[in-house]
């Protein structure tokens, strides 16, 4: 939030534009009982009753407030929301603190106002209990065993007393009530994944009026700020703050506020409960989920690991967090290219989860989704998509993200099995259901992305390069040029420029993506090798025949190596048999 110098409130005239001081003897004191009542009205009308005083009647209209400029407001709306949010004191002592500290004046009917537009109100509407009561029942019904659900509303804890209460009122009917955008869940997961690179992030307050993200942030750092200064640092409700304040960083695309954030929190959850312990571990979890966001794959594993193994020390090999850790632990090996322990992992966490959680846990559904990535990567094309519609089914009802990236997984099915038409139907599909979160958060920039490949491998190549580039653009100031993302983004464009005859400029564009994912993940690795089979192409629509079979018989032996079951393995093995037959056949004649 940017600070604001205080600038007493003016009136504007309306007429002619000019700055008016405010008008004087209006407001005295806040708390007075003839505050409101008229300077002008005689004190026989006020005082003498059913007397009616002589002469002309006064008017009892109270003076017009004075209008106050916006950047005023702004000026002091971070005090009032500690004031009247975070010490929770009646309006009226907010009115005189505000007047005595600040100098500030307003009426009780501007403040309230401005605090409504501001999303400030603490009283729960009648809809938004409904929602409340209403989702609690839910959660009784389906989830017996397990304790209520928390809420707040506008940054408010709503308490189980006024939960209880307002269920023996005649509130709306709660099959009428669809949703309430100012009540937040606690604790909802909301899983925030990067396209190539699954991670796995769980966020503690689910912000359900995604359209103002700036207001929850504002929130979130106002409640950490307040718990800091009330509390201590490392009081366990500042630390709670600290967590959602990250989770809502990495929902938004920041990842690199959000480790930092994680990393002050793991550090605060060391020296307050130790390393063997579940707050610990579930830190450095999504501290190594947000590094690999990052591209930084080498040191999110050495980090996941180390969650893993403390958590399944502590809680076992069957306990959600133990799974949750596998599962982030097998994201990142599939992201470094060890893509059959990867697969292997995912589905040994998805047969213990729906064991142990059932099928439609949350938790089952992110292992879910690692599976189908991970056989899709193995080139398990049909038990990919069957894992994809699995989950497209489940998570329809449980969570949208999950639905978004089994439709952006199906697209990809069908684009290697050169499917081209279903694929660009299903792409806008995917990219629309992420465009609430913005035009630049990677998530979307990834959809695009995927879109812009689709129409390259349909021949719809002025579509692609277009979308391409404008992507590449956007990834290189959001996420940098190193990043793994931006790299293969480079890729694609050197493909589109091969396809549309434009070898020089693939060429180069193909070695410089090659040349970072070498730094990035070395030689042995899928990624690197795919950008060298398309160096290949290149340079055998160049005609430098002899410089290309050299490099495609390297990339068959590294393929046999990391992916020998791949389906795509034997069949580079083949071509270059064919290859080489058809050499020795131009050497004879």
């Amino acid at each position: 939030m940017d600070d604001h110098d205080f600038i007493t409130p003016m009136d504007i005239d309306s007429n002619s534009g000019v700055a008016m001081p405010p008008a004087t003897n209006f407001v005295s004191d806040p708390l007075s009982p003839t505050r409101f009542q008229s300077s002008t009205a005689p004190s026989g009308a006020r005082n003498r009753r059913g007397t009616a005083s002589r002469g002309p009647r006064s008017s009892t209209r109270k003076p017009k407030a004075p209008t106050i400029a916006e950047h005023a407001w702004e000026s002091v709306k971070e005090r009032i929301f500690e004031l009247y949010v975070q010490d929770n004191q009646p309006l009226l002592q907010v009115v005189e603190e505000m007047r005595e500290s600040h100098n500030f004046e307003a009426t009780i009917r501007q403040y309230e106002n401005r605090i409504s537009k501001w999303g400030f109100d603490k009283k729960v509407k009648p809809s938004e209990m409904a929602f409340i009561i209403q989702r609690q029942q839910q959660r009784r019904a389906e989830e017996p065993t397990r304790r209520d659900l928390k809420f707040e509303v506008r940054g408010v804890l709503v308490t189980d007393d006024k939960i209880t209460r307002a269920e023996k009122r005649n509130l709306p009917q709660p099959e009428t009530v669809l949703s309430s955008s100012n009540v937040r869940e606690l604790p909802i997961r909301e899983l925030t994944r990067f396209c190539f690179l699954p991670t796995r992030v769980f966020s503690g307050i689910v912000n359900i009026d995604s359209q103002l993200p700036e207001n929850l942030e504002y929130n979130l750092r106002q409640r950490l700020s307040n718990h800091g200064r009330l509390s201590g640092p490392t009081a366990p409700a500042t630390l709670a703050c600290l967590e959602d304040l990250g989770d809502f960083l990495h929902s938004q695309g920041r990842y690199k506020s959000a480790e930092d954030t994680f990393r002050k929190l793991a550090k605060a959850r060391k020296s307050e409960q130790g390393v063997d312990s579940e707050p610990f571990i579930r830190a450095i979890q999504k501290l190594g989920d947000t590094l690999l966001c990052q591209g930084r794959a080498p040191d999110a594993e050495k980090i996941l690991a180390r969650a893993h193994t403390i958590s399944k020390r502590l809680t076992g090999e069957d306990s959600p967090l133990t799974l949750g850790c596998l599962g982030s632990l097998a994201s990142a090996r599939l992201t470094l290219g060890h893509v059959e322990e990867a697969r292997t992992a995912h589905l040994a966490a998805l047969n213990t989860s729906t064991r142990v959680l059932g099928e439609q846990h949350l938790e089952t559904l992110l292992h879910l989704l690692g599976a189908a990535d991970a056989c899709r990567a193995a080139g398990r094309l049909d038990e990919a998509e069957g894992l994809y519609r699995r989950l497209l089914q489940h998570a329809d009802t449980t969570a949208s993200s999950l639905s978004n990236k089994s439709l952006a997984g199906l697209a990809v099915i069908h684009t290697l099995r050169g499917q081209y038409a279903d694929a660009v139907k299903l792409h806008p599909e995917a990219l629309e259901n992420v465009q609430g979160r913005g035009p630049q958060h990677p998530t979307t920039l990834s959809r695009r992305d995927d879109l812009a490949a689709a129409y390259c491998v349909s021949g719809r190549l002025h579509e692609a390069e277009k979308l391409c580039d404008e992507v590449f653009a956007e990834k290189s100031r959001v996420l940098g040029e190193e990043h793994p993302e931006t790299i293969l983004n480079r890729l694609l464009m050197a493909n589109i420029r091969r396809r549309q005859g434009r070898l020089g400029d693939a060429e180069t564009l193909c070695q410089q993506a090659l040349e970072r994912l070498e730094r990035a993940f070395g030689t042995e690795h899928p990624r690197t090798v795919a950008s060298m089979l398309l160096l290949v192409d290149i340079w055998q629509g160049q005609g430098q025949e002899r410089r290309a079979l050299e490099l495609f018989e390297r990339c068959v032996e590294l393929r046999k190596m990391l992916l020998p079951e791949h389906p795509n393995t034997a069949m580079m093995v083949r071509r270059l048999e064919e290859w080489k037959g058809f050499a020795l056949m131009g050497q004879g004649s």
